[in-house]
Formats: C-alpha cells, structure tokens, sequence
C-alpha cells in the first residue's frame, strides 16, 4: 500500500489535517476557556457592583441575609456570598467563600481569583470593597461572591464539541476533495500505463498520448528509450540477414569442395580450398562476434588516449615489421582526455591497422593522436570516391581488397564509434586517412 504514490499522497494529506486539527483544538480550547472567564467575570462584577448600588439607593440599614440571598439569584450554577463589616466582622453569608485577595487590594477595584474549596469543587469569585454610608456604622464594607466553574467547562466543552463536528466536517470534505483532485491528476498517468499496456511487444513507436508537462520528460524518456531499442533491435536484423547471406557463399563452396574431395584421386588442392574457406568463415564469424558486442556496450568513462594508443601502437609493431610496413606513431598534444570505451577503442585501431596491412598496399601506417581523437594514415594507393562513400558499410570488399576481404573491419569501426557517441571519417590525400572523433571529457 505504501508503494502507491496516491496513498502517500493521501497520507501525508491525512496527517497534515490531523495535526493543523489538534493545533486548532489547543487554540480552540484556549480561547474558549477565556471566553467562559471573561463571561463568568462580568457576570461577578455585575453582582457585586449591583449589590452596592442597590444599597446605596436604599440608604437605609444594613442589608440583612434574606435581603442579600434574594439579590443574589439562585440557579443551577448558584452564586455564594459572604458580606463582612468594616471591621472584618461576618453580616452574612457562606464561609466557605475565601476569595483570594491581595494585602495590598484597593478600595473600589473588584479581584478575581479562582480557587478550590475543601470538598474538591473549583470556584470563580469576586472581591470588591466599598464605603457605605449607614446611619449606625459607617465604613468600608467587602462582598464576596464566587459561582463553580462547571458552568464554565460546560461552555467550554460544549464550543470544543461545535469544533470538532466542524473540524471533523472540513477534514472529510478536505480529503474528498484530495481524492478528487489526485485522480484528475493522475488520469494523464492512467492514459499513458493504459497506452503502454494495450502495445504489442513489436510496437515500438513513439508514444502519442497527451500528457501534462510534468509528465513530458517521462514521456521523452520512454520514446527514446523505444528509439533506442527499436534501433537496436533494426541494427541486429541486419546483422542476421547479413550473417546468413555472407555465410552462404563459404559454405556452400565448404559443401562443393567436400564433394569434389571425396571423388578426387589427388584431394590435396581441393583440402586446401576447403582449409581456406573454413578460415574465412572463421573469420567472418570471429568479426561478427565483435560487432555484435558493440551493441552491448553502454559504459562510456574519461579515457585519456594518448597513453593508451601509444601502448597499443608498441603491440603492432612486430606484426607490421613481419608484413613489411613501418609504423609511425606520432601526438600532437601531451595528453587528449576524451568520453569513450578503452576496449572498443583497442577494437577499433586493431581493425584499422589490419584494414591498412590487408588492403591499403602500404610501406608505411602512421598513427597520429590529436586532442580530440586519432588517424590512422598509410601511403598507398587509396580508394576511389565511389568507394570512399561505401567504405564503412557491412560486407563491402572495395576493388582494392586483397585476398578476399570480407568488408567487415570498417563497419565494426563505424559501429563501436556510434557506440561510443564518436564519429568516423575516411579521405584520401597520399594514401588512405580513417579518423576518429570523440567528444571532450575531463579526467
């Protein structure tokens, strides 16, 4: 489930609701408990100062208890008084009813405190002293008056149950909405798995279903991806095509030699066309088996190519002195870092330098190393232009091909240089010039 990008997107939706819902609820609580306080103080307020008016207005004796207990309402969140005299001494009221008050309290300014009573219960109240003009005791006179807080929690639970139905609400509102956004969202992802799933697995042309621009790289990739493959996959039907055809003519003369072997007196001359034709199939396959291998080849690293010619140079040296051709080998530059394959590479000037030994009719090959790439240049006799347009391509054998060739060596050059994103050029000035070119790189 977690492996669902739409369920993690959910999720992680999911959790942000929950927790900006218990931020809120904290907020919430908060502001409703001061809420319920500031109401339970101006209702305090209002009691005390309406008690001293009152008894201001009637300028007559000291309030009794029944007057008093019938100022202050009785409800189910009942008030609780307690009226002492000037001199602290108890008029009347609830004993239990202490609000806190500072040493220093002020005349006239009420203060509230909340406080919790023997029995467990927490109060509210209020404390207010006023002077009173009676006619026997004149003087400062204290009222206190205190209410339980359950009023109070009842509001406040009863605003916490209104949030939370209304969080509740947004919260499933929210994640619908998610669902329904998600799968507009993922519906051009929808089409294009749909695109992909109802394709035959010979069907490698582009893909050309719509998709968001956030989705075109994807789309990008898997088109060159089917390029790459579909190219891949041309370049090895030619391969078998070209295999089967060119592999035709050995052994169908391996086939006709054999038979004319059988019924010679003398088989010798037919053994060594035989021997020579099996050489050459061996060849053939031994080169296809090269060429076949490029279209593996994916890893291209920094190769630094003077160093590693300059070696593979020093190994070619005895098989040209034995065929009678000197080989150069000069670098114009101290060091060429280039983006290639070292193995291809060696595969590439082997074939160049057995191309030059077999077919260019040379006295000398030279090797010429530059920042970007190499030449591998003979004094022969060259090509013509018709062939220097076909030099490159599988199976070609030019005029000057001697001892059979099988036009294979320059075609594993071209393709071991597309596979390592080079690229091969052939012209003739004194003689045949084959290069290489590859892109820079940084060792």
């Amino acid at each position: 489930m977690l492996a669902s990008l739409r369920f993690r997107i959910l999720l992680a939706v999911a959790i942000a609701l929950l927790s900006a819902s218990l931020i809120g609820a904290i907020l919430a609580r908060n502001s409703a408990e001061r809420l319920a306080q500031n109401l339970q103080d101006q209702n305090l307020r209002a009691m005390a100062f309406g008690f001293f008016s009152s008894v201001t207005a009637s300028q007559g004796s000291w309030v009794t208890p029944e007057e008093l207990a019938g100022f202050i309402p009785a409800d189910v969140d009942q008030y609780f008084y307690r009226l002492l005299g000037p001199k602290g001494s108890y008029i009347s009221g609830y004993n239990f009813v202490q609000v806190p008050v500072e040493d220093d309290a002020k005349p006239g300014v009420p203060y509230f405190a909340t406080w919790v009573d023997g029995s467990g219960e927490t109060y509210r109240g209020i404390s207010l002293r006023a002077f009173l003009e009676q006619p026997e005791e004149p003087g400062w006179v204290t009222l206190q008056v205190a209410q339980s807080t359950r009023g109070m929690q009842r509001l406040v639970a009863e605003q916490m149950q209104s949030y939370f139905l209304t969080a509740g609400l947004i919260s499933i509102g929210s994640l619908l909405s998610a669902v329904l956004i998600l799968s507009t969202i993922f519906r051009p992802l929808s089409r294009l798995t749909r695109s992909v799933e109802r394709r035959s697995s010979e069907d490698l042309s582009p893909i050309q279903q719509p998709v968001p621009v956030e989705v075109r790289p994807l789309k990008n990739r898997l088109n060159a991806l089917l390029e790459q493959v579909q190219t891949e996959q041309e370049a090895k039907s030619r391969l078998v095509s070209n295999v089967a055809h060119q592999l035709r003519t050995p052994l169908t003369t391996i086939r006709l030699r054999s038979d004319l072997a059988l019924n010679a007196e003398d088989p010798s001359d037919h053994l060594t066309a035989l021997d020579r034709e099996a050489r050459r199939a061996g060849t053939l396959a031994s080169q296809l088996v090269h060429l076949e291998s490029a279209l593996e080849v994916e890893d291209l690293k920094p190769v630094e190519l003077v160093g590693l010619l300059q070696g593979l140079v020093e190994d070619w040296h005895a098989p040209c002195r034995q065929a009678g051709v000197t080989l150069g080998f000069v670098a114009s530059v101290e060091s060429a870092p280039i983006l290639g394959n070292a193995a291809l590479i060696e595969e590439v000037l082997s074939n160049l330098l057995d191309n030059a030994l077999a077919h260019a009719d040379a006295s000398a090959v030279t090797v010429t190393v530059d920042a970007l790439g190499f030449t591998v240049a003979d004094n022969g006799k060259g090509v013509g232009e018709a062939e220097l347009n076909q030099i490159f391509e599988r199976f070609y054998s030019g005029d000057s091909a001697q001892g059979g060739g099988h036009g294979l060596g320059l075609s594993i050059v071209r393709e071991f240089a597309n596979r390592m994103q080079a690229e091969a050029r052939a012209w003739v000035a004194e003689g045949l010039h084959l290069s290489l070119r590859f892109k820079p790189a940084t060792l």
